[in-house]
């Protein structure tokens, strides 16, 4: 064995000691430093986008809205620490802008564009992840 294959393998060992070591009552969730939203969202014409929601330990819904072209609102459940978390959203092949931002801790704004004022709809498979920090 070369000193390569012992420094690339030492990482694995090393997270496997650490996953074996954790108590085993505790899963990912519990360990993890945040709770997370994760969904695609797929949008069609003046319909408001439908998410496919991948993963969920927020225990959070989001129901969407169209406001006008290319504009929407996520009204979300509960609230969240908005000073604790953190939004991304992809852009899809189709446009050449997507922005996201918390309104306030319990709706999110969604923006999908060709540019500066110029709002367009339909998109599809755009990955949107919302993480709450602890």
């Amino acid at each position: 064995m070369n000193l390569f294959t012992t420094l690339f393998r030492l990482p694995v060992i090393l997270s496997l000691i650490l996953l074996m070591s954790c108590d085993e009552d505790k899963n990912f969730e519990e360990l993890a430093p945040y709770r997370t939203y994760t969904a695609l969202l797929n949008q069609q014409d003046k319909d408001a986008p439908v998410a496919t929601v991948l993963e969920n330990t927020l225990n959070i819904t989001i129901e969407w809205t169209r406001t006008s072209t290319g504009k929407y609102l996520g009204a979300l459940s509960q609230p969240v620490d908005t000073n604790k978390s953190t939004l991304w959203v992809s852009t899809p092949p189709t446009h050449a802008v997507m922005r996201i931002r918390f309104n306030s801790p319990t709706e999110i704004y969604l923006e999908a564009g060709q540019g500066v004022n110029f709002h367009t709809d339909t998109f599809t498979n755009v990955s949107l992840e919302l993480k709450v920090y602890k």
